[in-house]
């Protein structure tokens, strides 16, 4: 719970900026994804964006039952989507399957050995399937592989330029 305490803090800080900063890079990296993806994404209704921010996946989905929790309220209140929930990625507020689709695109790699399985089986117990993305520098790369080797049954794998994407089936 330390890492994700950290991150609240992290994004609640950057929430102002956030846009301006990491804005451009997140909204093409999430359009090659929703590109990549078109058929899974056509095929689900209710849809999770964990770790949501300031909502940039909103745009990409303007047709869906969209769903935004993000851990860091700052993030939200920019959040234009009028289904907003702050909460954790390693104990979310939903119903079993209440999801057909998560996106949970460069959000593990904030969390601890931990926190990262956990958020995983949270994904796992309230969805059918998941869209997950991290830095293919990041640290934590090895970590995140091995659960969700252990967890889940990975379909697609996708390298952009900084990310790998994987689709991930349960």
């Amino acid at each position: 719970m330390k890492k994700e305490i950290l991150a609240k803090n992290y994004y609640d800080e950057i929430s102002k900026n956030y846009d301006e900063l990491y804005g451009s890079e997140q909204e093409e990296k999430i359009r090659v994804i929703t590109q990549k993806f078109k058929e899974i994404i056509l095929c689900s209704e209710r849809i999770l964006d964990a770790g949501a921010g300031t909502g940039i996946l909103n745009n990409f989905l303007k047709n869906k039952d969209l769903t935004s929790l993000d851990v860091s309220p700052k993030m939200l209140e920019k959040n234009k989507n009028n289904k907003k929930i702050i909460g954790s990625i390693t104990n979310m507020p939903f119903k079993n399957k209440e999801f057909d689709l998560v996106f949970c695109i460069t959000v593990l790699q904030d969390l601890n050995e931990n926190e990262i399985e956990k958020a995983i089986k949270e994904i796992k117990r309230i969805s059918e399937k998941a869209i997950i993305s991290f830095l293919k520098r990041s640290s934590k790369k090895e970590t995140i592989i091995k659960f969700l080797k252990k967890l889940t049954k990975i379909d697609k794998i996708v390298e952009l330029k900084k990310d790998i994407v994987l689709l991930v089936i349960f």
